[in-house]
């Protein structure tokens, strides 16, 4: 229905940790067989991953079959990131934090226009502008939080409780955010913004 309605869909494969087979044969395999579906029944146009292994492997597979994007997790706010993964990614979700930097994002639009690359923004992260939990955070959602802990438990001694014990709204305002009013400051740099 959302394809008969004009729409692209994407596939997200964003885990921050596929386990310990995460760079077998087995695994990209299985990978590869479970895009194919996606592809042939729902007919997917592009794939965001957090893993340069996955979109090496997608990006050799599909060929220009899809778009493979890099996640907005792999804080991508670089122009030396950018060049190190511009073999294997087609677009990028450029890091939160700089999307009051125009300086800089409009740095990267430049550099993805010279190398025919997209660049996509992220208006509405829950995450505080350069999260110093987001990494482990990732990982307990990546794993289910299987060994047991409740994600209250984890979540404590986090954001949700810094912001409760600091009463402190700073990290909020500071927020990596985009406003629905302010959405056409980034026309000109972003080629999508989810």
């Amino acid at each position: 229905e959302i394809r008969k309605k004009g729409l692209r869909l994407t596939l997200l494969l964003n885990a921050s940790c596929y386990g310990e087979h995460a760079a077998s044969k087995k695994f990209i395999d299985q990978t590869k067989e479970s895009v194919k579906v996606y592809y042939n029944e729902f007919a997917i146009s592009s794939i965001t991953t957090t893993s340069p292994i996955i979109a090496h492997a997608l990006k050799k597979e599909f060929e220009n079959k899809l778009e493979i994007r890099a996640s907005v997790n792999m804080r991508i706010g670089s122009i030396d990131a950018l060049n190190y993964l511009k073999d294997i990614f087609d677009a990028f979700y450029i890091q939160r934090e700089l999307y009051r930097d125009f300086d800089k994002l409009k740095e990267m639009r430049i550099w993805s226009n010279k190398h025919s690359k997209r660049i996509y923004g992220l208006a509405n992260s829950g995450c505080f502008a350069y999260c110093p939990w987001q990494s482990t955070h990732d990982n307990l959602i990546a794993h289910s939080y299987a060994d047991g802990l409740t994600p209250d438990e984890v979540l404590v001694p986090n954001c949700f409780n810094y912001l409760s014990s600091k009463q402190d709204l700073l990290p909020l305002i500071k927020g990596c955010f985009i406003r629905p009013e302010d959405i056409d400051f980034y026309d000109s740099i972003f080629d999508g913004i989810k």
